[in-house]
């Protein structure tokens, strides 16, 4: 709420949709020359901006019956994707978990590989060494992407990733 002023005085256009009292007063509208839109979607109204020149508000009141219902529904549907979207970034403990299975999962099938590979070999404990840090190196590198995607993507890429890496099960 702090920073809603300073937000307000650099758009052309804002929606409100909240519910449970007033929002935006007349203090967060700083002067302004440009014009300012904002849709009062909130029910009840949660804008009480009146009489500044540059801003034209515009609330559920001013739509037909019909069309009113519409915009609630697509603001209510809206705010839940938003708010699932944030609360995803906020609390990514989740993700961490299911990134350091991945990581895990990869290391585990390189180190058992690189065992295989090396069984019945009769090399020297440096060479061996090598061999599986490599093998735990290239492992590291093909979840790399991956990785940046289970962080950085939506639940359905991260679902995706899981479900490919077969990380259900652990």
């Amino acid at each position: 709420m702090d920073a809603l002023p300073a937000a307000l005085a650099t758009s052309e256009f804002a929606v409100v949709a909240v519910a449970g009292g007033v929002l935006v007063r007349p203090t967060h509208i700083v002067e302004r020359t440009a014009p300012l839109a904002i849709v009062d979607v909130s029910v009840p109204r949660a804008v009480a901006v009146r009489d500044h020149p540059h801003v034209h508000v515009r609330t559920l009141d001013d739509l037909s019956p019909v069309a009113a219902s519409a915009v609630v529904s697509d603001a209510e549907t809206a705010v839940r994707a938003a708010t699932a979207e944030l609360i995803r970034r906020l609390d990514p403990s989740g993700r961490r978990r299911d990134i350091a299975a991945l990581r895990a999962k990869a290391e585990r099938v390189a180190r058992a590989e690189a065992a295989r590979a090396l069984g019945g070999m009769d090399l020297a404990p440096q060479h061996a060494e090598r061999i599986e840090a490599m093998a735990r190196r290239i492992a590291a590198k093909l979840v790399h992407g991956p990785t940046l995607a289970m962080r950085d993507g939506d639940e359905t890429t991260e679902r995706t990733v899981r479900r490919i890496f077969e990380l259900e099960q652990e």
